[in-house]
């Protein structure tokens, strides 16, 4: 988060959700090592969200 743009993390959330649902269908068809990249990608996906939340102060310190 050092030195990035508020807008940048609103536009990774769908990108993020994308990604889910693309690694959900790679388990779903038994890729191997599937799993571990939607955990990864699940990861992001909750770091994006609080990284917004802190950028527009929505969070209290």
């Amino acid at each position: 988060m050092v030195e990035g743009k508020a807008v940048s993390w609103i536009g990774w959330i769908p990108a993020n959700f994308i990604n889910i649902a693309l690694n959900g269908y790679m388990v779903y068809t038994g890729q191997p090592g599937a799993l571990i990249c939607l955990a990864m990608t699940v990861m992001y996906q909750l770091n994006s969200f609080k990284a917004a939340f802190l950028w527009f102060g929505y969070e209290e310190e």
